[in-house]
């Protein structure tokens, strides 16, 4: 082609964990790109966190973005909420070389991918899931015929993991179509040492409560019941004797409930609540910790987990953590044990209390995993497949 390829991103609002990339692309005018939401993308009401959230980072972005019109009236809901009659106009007005979807499970990625499909256009696609565990829900034949519908018009299907790519082609996509992507935590923000030195960092644990050489494990993320919170403390209680400390960083229906579960345990004094915190606020808490500790018992992708591993923490993962293959199994920055038995999880917690420089040994095994997980990497991948996608096209 004598000119950029164009890409449209299609999404249901606007994704935090997109924006920083999104940005990159833009910034590095390789892609012409502009951006479709379906839903207002600020003071997103947030289930997970029980409260509106505004991010406090990327806030002005300058790539091209569109709210569409109708869809932006609802708010965001279910399948059909997501629906807009004026998307098809916007992207025949861009004219796209590539539709980017973000998945299948809402009406606006199928009128996306309806638009691509009837105007001949590259359709590119990425999505959590994994194969971890099987899906019990009664339409689950319905939802397999429906991905396989959606994934064979792919001309490429981006993974995010080991867990990920057997997702998608357990969803019909072809070895040769499946391409490995990272997920990216914003560089400006989790990159950035929170600590001028290491006494500003023991200072900020003191605070807290933790004594110097305690090890403190902790809990990122929504405190809902799929992450089984609770695990956690349960397990933390079995380890009363020993150097350590657990915080949990994150809000959720939970919170009451276990910070009395706690308290009935006889550890809350060993136990910090961290509430929700913005993502300005969470680098010092990650790198304050020493392990990064995930229950849930369905979980894709986390990005909770990258922003730990980011932060030079050893990582201690539930076996049903859709990441877990890739970060401890291949890059060994930490251990797994079986989801929902904890007394597993407090040998594994002992474990890490004891043996300080297998900590180490994970931690920097973190880090190094962590470096290939960058805006750079992520823009180099998009480009290198708009440029293959849009060779033979015509300008």
């Amino acid at each position: 082609m004598n000119r950029h390829p164009r890409i449209a991103f299609v999404f249901t609002h606007k994704i935090q964990y997109f924006t920083n990339v999104l940005q990159a692309l833009h910034d590095r005018g390789m892609i012409e790109v502009r951006v479709f939401y379906a839903h207002q993308t600020e003071g997103f009401n947030d289930r997970g966190f029980g409260r509106v959230i505004s991010w406090d980072n990327c806030q002005q972005s300058t790539f091209p973005a569109v709210l569409l019109p109708d869809s932006g009236k609802r708010p965001f809901g279910g399948f059909f909420s997501s629906f807009s009659s004026s998307l098809s106009a916007e992207l025949s007005a861009f004219n796209p070389d590539i539709v980017h979807l973000n998945g299948y499970s809402t009406a606006i990625q199928w009128v996306a991918w309806f638009w691509a499909v009837t105007h001949n256009k590259q359709l590119v696609a990425r999505g959590d899931g994994d194969t971890l565990v099987p899906s019990l829900s009664r339409f689950a034949f319905f939802n397999r015929q429906l991905a396989r519908c959606f994934t064979s018009r792919m001309d490429r299907v981006f993974y995010q993991g080991i867990e990920n790519k057997a997702f998608w082609a357990q969803k019909g996509a072809s070895q040769e179509r499946l391409t490995w992507i990272p997920c990216v935590s914003d560089n400006t923000i989790f990159r950035q040492s929170a600590f001028i030195s290491p006494a500003d960092r023991e200072a900020f644990r003191a605070a807290t409560g933790a004594l110097p050489g305690e090890t403190i494990f902790v809990v990122s993320g929504k405190l809902e019941s799929r992450k089984r919170p609770a695990d956690a403390l349960s397990a933390f209680q079995a380890l009363k004797d020993s150097p350590c400390r657990l915080w949990f960083l994150g809000s959720g229906p939970l919170e009451t409930q276990l910070m009395q579960q706690a308290q009935t345990m006889g550890i809350e004094d060993r136990v910090h609540w961290w509430g929700f915190r913005n993502q300005s606020e969470l680098p010092a808490v990650l790198q304050a910790a020493d392990v990064l500790l995930h229950t849930s018992e369905r979980d894709p992708w986390p990005y909770s987990i990258l922003e730990g591993a980011i932060s030079g923490l050893a990582l201690l993962l539930s076996d049903r953590t859709g990441s877990h293959p890739d970060l401890i199994k291949e890059a060994q920055a930490g251990l797994t044990f079986q989801c929902g038995n904890t007394k597993d999880l407090a040998e594994k917690m002992t474990y890490l209390v004891d043996d300080h420089a297998k900590r180490r040994t994970f931690a920097s095994a973190s880090l190094n995993r962590a470096s290939k997980h960058t805006e750079a990497v992520f823009c180099e991948i998009i480009e290198h497949c708009a440029t293959e996608l849009t060779q033979n096209l015509d300008p």
